[in-house]
């Protein structure tokens, strides 16, 4: 018997979180998706062949994904199973064809795919949890968000995530 990953993901965040590109869904279209039966591709990579199948989605009314459309998936691509577990491929994109009006606005959006990748072009679409076979599912990523004043009871800065370093002043300023 193969082995097989269930992934359940973050396929689209809240609308209230992303909602700059035309193809975001908004709120309607979160609560009116089903993405069942989808084919699961490798970064979009349709002439590959699906690695697997999206089992089923639906929009949490809480927690820390709340709003966001989520899925469950089957992938039964062994090397695709490796890289995900592995923690290579963790990120989630969902493959959506936009249809136009004349005058160039968008009609609809029609969800074609769910890809796995490294990362997702949305912010926060990770895979949440993963059970191998028919095992227990195991949290795989969570948010975390905290910021000083919340921690420790003092209003400070919260650091974010950052490709830059935190600025360092190396003299004190002038005494005028």
């Amino acid at each position: 018997m193969s082995d097989t990953l269930r992934i359940t993901s973050v396929a689209h965040p809240a609308a209230s979180v992303c909602h700059g590109h035309p193809a975001d869904l908004n709120d309607a279209e979160i609560a009116s998706t089903k993405l069942n039966g989808l084919p699961v591709y490798h970064e979009h990579d349709t002439h590959g062949g699906p690695i697997g199948t999206v089992l089923t989605s639906y929009q949490p009314s809480r927690g820390e994904d709340a709003g966001a459309l989520m899925c469950e998936s089957l992938i039964t691509d062994p090397d695709a199973i490796k890289r995900i577990e592995s923690g290579h491929e963790r990120g989630v994109s969902l493959g959506t064809e936009l249809r136009y009006d004349m005058g160039g606005k968008v009609i609809s959006r029609v969800n074609q795919e769910l890809s796995v990748c490294g990362e997702g072009a949305r912010p926060g679409c990770v895979t949440k949890w993963m059970a191998k076979n028919h095992e227990p599912a195991r949290r795989v990523s969570s948010m975390h968000r905290a910021s000083h004043a919340n921690v420790y009871g003092t209003p400070r800065l919260c650091h974010r995530h950052t490709t830059q370093p935190l600025p360092i002043r190396t003299r004190a300023p002038p005494v005028v």
